[in-house]
């Protein structure tokens, strides 16, 4: 019955579906003015728990949680002109049952730096991975699982660091180097293969259309 369907819910995890799309649109002036505000929270967060006595501990969620989305779309512009844009067609941000990770996926996760003046670079899959060893928040690891382009090469670089770049050059992001620093370098990158469909798949959809136009 219902009550039992409740209780089953609370044991195994709660899921939560956005039917409407989630929109940023911000200038550097508001996202300094968003990290402002997370420093000072942080900062009153230390004091409260007594950061200089006793270590911190990540506390353990108490049941499993994640929040679906059907899309979003960010941007962010330094001087009216469009610094960053990123978007996805679906994404979830999941935390498991009793533990200290969390994770965010992205499918497809598509990111144009500087506006027009560059075109999109796309990842068919995305997904950022958080933990906390033993709970410590000061041991955070992150890991980026993708497939953007180039990813193979040595001198490969995310889509998002020149802006990063730009920030840690403005004089008013220096109270807040190091999470940039840590956004830009903390931050591992692990390249995955594409998803690819199963014979089985292609079998069942049938072969491809002929172009008739086509030569060898």
């Amino acid at each position: 019955g219902t009550a039992e369907l409740l209780v089953l819910r609370q044991l195994l995890g709660v899921e939560v579906r956005a039917e409407s799309t989630p929109r940023a649109h911000l200038d550097v002036d508001q996202l300094l003015a968003l990290l402002d505000i997370a420093a000072a929270v942080e900062a009153i967060v230390a004091v409260e728990v007594g950061e200089a006595s006793a270590p911190r501990v990540v506390t353990k969620a108490a049941c499993g949680v994640t929040v679906t989305f059907q899309g979003t779309d960010l941007r962010l512009d330094m001087a009216e002109e469009p610094l960053l844009e990123a978007k996805c067609q679906k994404g979830s941000v999941s935390v498991p049952r009793h533990g200290t990770s969390a994770e965010v996926r992205l499918e497809p996760l598509e990111v144009r730096a500087g506006g027009g003046a560059s075109g999109w670079v796309s990842s068919s899959e995305a997904c950022l991975h958080t933990e906390a060893p033993d709970g410590r928040p000061d041991e955070v690891r992150a890991t980026l699982r993708h497939c953007f382009p180039g990813a193979e090469s040595e001198h490969f670089a995310l889509p998002w660091r020149g802006t990063i770049e730009l920030l840690l050059a403005d004089p008013r992001f220096a109270p807040h180097r190091a999470w940039l620093e840590a956004a830009r370098d903390g931050l591992e990158s692990e390249l995955v293969r594409p998803s690819r469909k199963r014979p089985r798949d292609e079998e069942q959809e049938g072969p491809a259309p002929r172009n008739p136009r086509a030569r060898l």
